[in-house]
């Protein structure tokens, strides 16, 4: 099930950072007080980790003078990679998630995710005459969602659906690239 799969790599990790400390495993856990807790822990400790990677990745200066395209495949490239790194987990998660609904977990992913797409927005924003999607103020954040769930469906969850092509993650990224690109109407 989502939730064991999610306990069991919870599990793994804690392990290694009780060996780390050189604390007993009721010691570690004793710091929760109870599962959801901990769980919440580490989904805070993961995404607050990808931020920062996101906020380095993604300043004015690194993308200084490039075209929209160009940021979008960027984006895209990060997105692969990150969940392709991070597969086991992000799964885990993500089972967890839909699976066992903990309303404690949305309002945090959305305080957590905001940043990253106002960071891309402002990317795209600022080379506002490279595209022409007449929605703009919904369009990046549509586009974000289509091109999430897309990685998820192809990196996270391809062992469980038949119907996806076999492709590498640089023809993953090359794909998403050219819909992204495609339905943000970029010249």
């Amino acid at each position: 099930s989502a939730y064991a799969s999610m306990a069991r790599e919870t599990a793994r990790k804690i392990g290694l950072v009780q060996q780390r400390a050189g604390v007993a495993v009721g010691t570690f856990y004793g710091r929760f007080p109870d599962k959801d807790a901990l769980l919440l822990y580490w989904y805070e400790r993961f995404f607050k980790r990808g931020r920062v990677t996101f906020d380095r990745a993604f300043s004015d200066t690194m993308w200084e003078g490039r075209p929209a395209a160009e940021v979008i495949r960027g984006w895209v490239q990060s997105r692969v990679l990150h969940y392709r790194k991070n597969r086991k987990l992000l799964k885990a998660l993500l089972l967890y998630v839909r699976g066992r609904p903990a309303p404690e977990f949305k309002p945090y992913a959305a305080q957590l995710q905001l940043p990253a797409l106002q960071r891309l927005s402002g990317l795209l924003n600022a080379r506002r005459h490279e595209w022409h999607h007449t929605d703009a103020q919904r369009a990046i954040p549509m586009a974000v969602v289509m091109t999430e769930s897309s990685i998820q469906s192809v990196v996270v969850f391809s062992d469980q659906r038949a119907d996806l092509p076999s492709m590498s993650d640089a023809e993953l990224v090359d794909q998403l690239t050219d819909a992204m690109c495609a339905y943000l109407r970029v010249s």
